[in-house]
């Protein structure tokens, strides 16, 4: 069974992603591992918080962000796990992707026109050109 990786940075793209592997995987059995990426506590926050505390918050802030992705994959009886991650965002979906030898990663579309030329550095982009130049 495929194992597809659906990297999720917001609740706004969480169902609207998790809806589109379900329609363009309708009868496949797959299986789907939801990522979120959180970002590190800058160093002078994190210090007034233990570990535990640090790694709570990165957890349930997470969580919350895959909440809508989850809902529906379990609506549509598709197989999921949900993990949540603290680091570069791109590089963390990476080598998540790799680690997990995951078939596919599930990306939002790339922003057209103007707003391509805005979003040049996205975690999407960045994504991309990593997975190109590590399959070359």
């Amino acid at each position: 069974m495929p194992t597809l990786l659906l990297p999720i940075a917001t609740r706004a793209e969480a169902r609207r992603l998790a809806e589109q592997v379900v329609a363009r995987h309708a009868g496949e059995a797959i299986r789907v591992l939801l990522l979120n990426v959180q970002p590190p506590l800058p160093r002078h926050v994190a210090q007034f918080f233990s570990a535990d505390d640090v790694h709570a918050y990165h957890q349930e802030a997470g969580m919350a962000i895959l909440a809508p992705a989850i809902a529906v994959l379990d609506a549509a009886g598709i197989a999921h796990d949900a993990t949540v991650r603290v680091g570069h965002a791109a590089r963390t979906i990476v080598g998540v992707a790799e680690a997990e030898h995951c078939a596919d990663v599930v990306l939002p579309e790339p922003a057209r026109g103007l707003a391509s030329l805005l979003r040049a550095g996205s975690v999407g982009r960045q994504v991309r050109h990593l997975l190109e130049s590590r399959a070359a």
